[in-house]
């Protein structure tokens, strides 16, 4: 007997349901993350860090239109293609056993910030992991794939991210000098994430994707207890 797979199915920001990131963020970066605010003519909008990134839901009457399910008859307020249930049922009068289902957008969310992006779209891949579990081998929600597009673009731009611990705070130009010298030594644009981290007493430790570089006075004591304790 011959299945049919639907290959090229989708799900566009406005057939999401709305707790898609508020049950699914860290608690630091809920405030900014996607959240649908309702707006006072009906219906609602996706908000996420203060702006505007895309429609909540189908009105009836364009939901009628537009989608192919309106056009069918079903009721449909434009959430219907991410319950499950339901969509498993347009499924079987469609005689599809099994649907291979992309995300918003073609490179993601529209967020600047790239950590919430990176954050959002890990969210995102948390609640297709659940809607397919509804059905597995015939729900495929595919995941984001946000961390290798993105170090794809850095590659192609000649970009690096190290991360900068220091034992103490530095200041403007130290983290400038520090810059400055990673950009010469790689030849590439450096965009530096700098934290404080007390537990390393002093210095800095340098991570450059897998490579780490310590200077901190932590591990210098250690390397000193070392020697003392070899004699």
């Amino acid at each position: 007997m011959w299945r049919l797979y639907s290959c090229d199915d989708h799900l566009d920001l406005w057939n999401l349901p709305r707790d898609v990131w508020e049950e699914r963020l860290p608690a630091r970066l809920r405030e900014r993350g996607p959240r649908v605010v309702e707006s006072s003519g009906g219906g609602g909008w996706w908000q996420c860090d203060g702006n505007v990134i895309g429609m909540y839901g189908l009105s009836a009457e364009f939901a009628k239109s537009y989608s192919a399910i309106g056009r069918a008859g079903i009721e449909d307020d434009g959430l219907r293609a991410s319950n499950p249930a339901l969509r498993l049922a347009d499924m079987e009068c469609d005689g599809v056993y099994a649907s291979i289902i992309y995300g918003p957008n073609l490179f993601g969310l529209p967020i600047a910030d790239p950590e919430l992006k990176a954050a959002c779209l890990a969210a995102y891949n948390d609640w297709a992991e659940e809607f397919n579990r509804a059905a597995p081998g015939r729900l495929s929600v595919l995941p984001q794939i946000s961390e290798s597009y993105g170090a794809f673009a850095d590659e192609l731009s000649g970009v690096i991210r190290p991360t900068l611990s220091s034992g103490l705070p530095l200041d403007a130009g130290q983290i400038e000098e520090i810059r400055s010298a990673l950009a010469k030594s790689t030849g590439k644009k450096v965009e530096l994430k700098v934290e404080v981290d007390p537990s390393l007493i002093g210095g800095v430790v340098t991570k450059i994707g897998g490579k780490v570089f310590d200077g901190s006075v932590r591990t210098q004591l250690a390397r000193i207890q070392d020697i003392l304790q070899k004699g």
